[in-house]
């Protein structure tokens, strides 16, 4: 019997042991990513590009819908319905659809 205790009391010491250097190793990994993050920052994101958009004098731009890099303008006017496609990094419109008559 004292030779069971004995037994259980090693494998528990071992167990202990190699959870407590799990433990550190996963720390010490934890501080390194940190330190390789820190030295190798990516660049800010760049600002969308300003654009002007001339509408004809009846027109008016019914909804918008927006992507990391397109803005879509949904407009309504004497030349019926348009969906204006503008690339947000370079301001210039990509392309115009013309829905329905």
């Amino acid at each position: 019997m004292a030779e069971q205790v004995a037994q259980d009391h090693r494998r528990l010491k071992l167990i202990v042991i190699g959870l407590g250097l799990a433990l550190v190793f996963g720390f010490f990994a934890l501080i390194l990513a940190a330190a390789w993050k820190f030295r190798h920052k990516t660049p800010a994101a760049t600002a969308p590009a300003a654009f002007s958009f001339s509408l004809p004098a009846d027109a008016r731009i019914t909804s918008t819908a927006l992507t990391a890099t397109e803005l879509a303008l949904t407009t309504e006017g004497p030349q019926g319905r348009q969906v204006v496609v503008v690339d947000r990094r370079t301001g210039k419109v990509r392309q115009i659809f013309t829905v329905g008559p």
